[in-house]
């Protein structure tokens, strides 16, 4: 069963009969303006795609909250987030004291990654459905190019975390 005209969250009324491979969004979270991107390649969109569109627009600051904390753990865990983390203290070397504060009991490393930020959002409706947010550090309010990908499963749930140029 497909939906002719839905209306989404952030992107208002799409009308599936004539819809776009990719439609752009904005949003506001933790204070900061995000660009949501809205791929679709099944046409038409089955429901059950449109719910998992329509469920993750409505929770992005949770999903936030949430991916922050997959992004801890996957440090914790030695992975992608440990090795984007390691990348930048290598990369800022002689600047790192710009960035955190070396007198801290917290290690520089974790201070690192607390300052990723979500930087956009991207929503693919293909073959296999993933919602990808990408966080980077900003430097002099210019984002990295190198980002960390947590993406998830239509349930919301983590598909993996990635590290992303």
């Amino acid at each position: 069963m497909t939906m002719p005209t839905h209306k989404l969250p952030y992107f208002g009324e799409i009308d599936f009969d004539e819809a776009k491979d990719h439609y752009l969004a904005n949003c506001e979270i933790d204070d900061r303006k995000i660009n949501l991107h809205l791929f679709l390649k099944d046409n038409p969109l089955s429901t059950k795609r449109l719910d998992a569109v329509t469920n993750i627009l409505n929770h992005l600051e949770e999903l936030n909250k949430q991916n922050k904390n997959y992004i801890r753990a996957d440090f914790n865990n030695e992975g992608e987030a440990l090795g984007h983390v390691q990348f930048y203290m290598e990369e800022l070397e002689d600047e790192l004291e710009q960035f955190v504060d070396t007198n801290k009991s917290e290690i520089p490393q974790l201070q690192l990654l607390n300052k990723l930020q979500l930087k956009v959002i991207f929503i693919q409706c293909e073959d296999d459905f993933e919602a990808t947010f990408d966080y980077a550090l900003y430097f002099d309010g210019k984002a990295s190019n190198q980002v960390l990908g947590v993406k998830l499963n239509a349930d919301k749930s983590l598909k993996r975390i990635s590290w992303e140029s």
